[in-house]
C-alpha cells in the first residue's frame, strides 16, 4: 500500500485523536501513529489489515442477495411471533 504524505499525516492525526478517544487502545494507535510517520511503508497492510482489498469485497449483487434473505428470515420470524 502506498500513501500520499498527505494521506500519511491525516491517518496520523486520527489515530492521535484515537489515543485520547480510547486509552485501552492508546498503544496500538501510538504503534500505527509511529509507523505512518515515519513512513514504514511495508507494515501500511498490517495496520489495516481488516479492511478487504477490492477483489475480497462483496458485489452488489452479493449484498442484494444477503440482504434479501435477511429480510426473508426477518419477515418469517416477524410472522411466527404474531
Amino acid at each position: 500500500m502506498i500513501l500520499s504524505k498527505l494521506e500519511r499525516i491525516k491517518l496520523l492525526h486520527q489515530h492521535r485523536i484515537l489515543q485520547k478517544l480510547y486509552p485501552d487502545e492508546a498503544a496500538a494507535h501510538e504503534k500505527a501513529a509511529e509507523m505512518l510517520m515515519n513512513g514504514y511503508e511495508y507494515l501500511y497492510d498490517e495496520l489495516y489489515q481488516f479492511v478487504y482489498d477490492d477483489e475480497d469485497a462483496m458485489s452488489e449483487a452479493e449484498c442484494l442477495e444477503v440482504w434479501r434473505t435477511l429480510e426473508m428470515f426477518d419477515s418469517i420470524n416477524r410472522t411466527m411471533q404474531e
